[in-house]
């Protein structure tokens, strides 16, 4: 019988009980707190996508905590996604556009498009965002400049979309159906996912916690409620971290690296989610 289900004088009693009794009394023993038990083991490798927002020029070049995290990954070997926002490649920036040409060369980093200006703003009291609550034709525009800008000044395509503030509706899935450059939506719409690979978020499982402070603390928490879950996109925000953050996602690195996990892009995840699956013998 567990102490939920003890009448209310029994319960009474058992507690009168044992604390007239030493601590090593039996009855001191059915009134111990249960231990909780331990979280179940992760029988498969997890794939993680280490989703990083909101890439934007400064000063010609990159803010140095994109430099510092691009030094990281690169010495420890560890592969992430950068979102870029597409208007920072307007106009001449030689430095920025070789950072990214740079990055993407080592093989870890692929860039993926963040929208054309991530923008927010109000009408008529409503909240409004680049991929919510805009028309048809703003938001073809936005995937149609972002694409025309990496492809101009980068020399290649952006394969992966993830929106600004995570917001989208259903004007977005019509534009992402038309977009034959876009194969993996990030933290998509799974219900209508528009012809892409949708890659959701499971929340208690993120870099930040909340947002803009990375903890270990609360990432292991989440992780640990998930052990059957084949893939994790974790998002952060690493412009905005101090020296503190950075050190918690270094540790979140550092466990995911002790668990085994796979650091994966969004099109390399891509591919091994179409793969078919392995033959089993009997």
């Amino acid at each position: 019988m567990t102490l939920l289900s003890v009448p209310k004088l029994a319960f009474t009693a058992g507690l009168t009980l044992a604390f007239a009794l030493p601590i090593s009394s039996p009855a001191m023993a059915q009134v111990a707190t249960p231990v909780a038990p331990p979280a179940a083991a992760r029988t498969a490798p997890a794939h993680i996508l280490i989703k990083v927002d909101d890439l934007r020029v400064v000063r010609g070049g990159v803010h140095p905590r994109w430099q510092k995290l691009a030094d990281f990954l690169k010495a420890r070997k560890v592969k992430a996604g950068i979102g870029i926002i597409c208007d920072s490649l307007e106009g001449d920036n030689p430095n920025y556009v070789r950072w990214i040409k740079e990055q993407r060369a080592t093989g870890l980093i692929e860039f993926w498009n963040h929208g054309y200006n991530h923008k927010e703003w109000t009408v008529e009291g409503r909240k409004t965002q680049e991929f919510v609550g805009t028309s048809y034709e703003q938001q073809k525009e936005s995937f149609t400049q972002s694409s025309r800008l990496a492809k101009e000044k980068l020399g290649f395509s952006l394969p992966a979309f993830g929106a600004p503030f995570n917001g989208t509706d259903a004007t977005t899935v019509r534009v992402l159906q038309e977009d034959t450059d876009t194969r993996v939506w990030l933290y998509g719409d799974v219900k209508n996912p528009a012809g892409k690979l949708v890659l959701d978020r499971v929340g208690p499982v993120n870099i930040e916690n909340p947002i803009f402070k990375p903890s270990l603390e609360k990432f292991v928490a989440g992780y640990d409620r998930y052990p059957k879950r084949a893939y994790f996109v974790i998002q952060g925000h690493p412009a905005q971290w101090d020296d503190a953050g950075f050190d918690q996602f270094v540790k979140i690195v550092d466990f995911l690296t002790k668990e085994g996990a796979i650091f994966t892009t969004p099109s390399e995840y891509a591919k091994t989610a179409a793969a078919p699956a392995p033959v089993t013998k009997p």
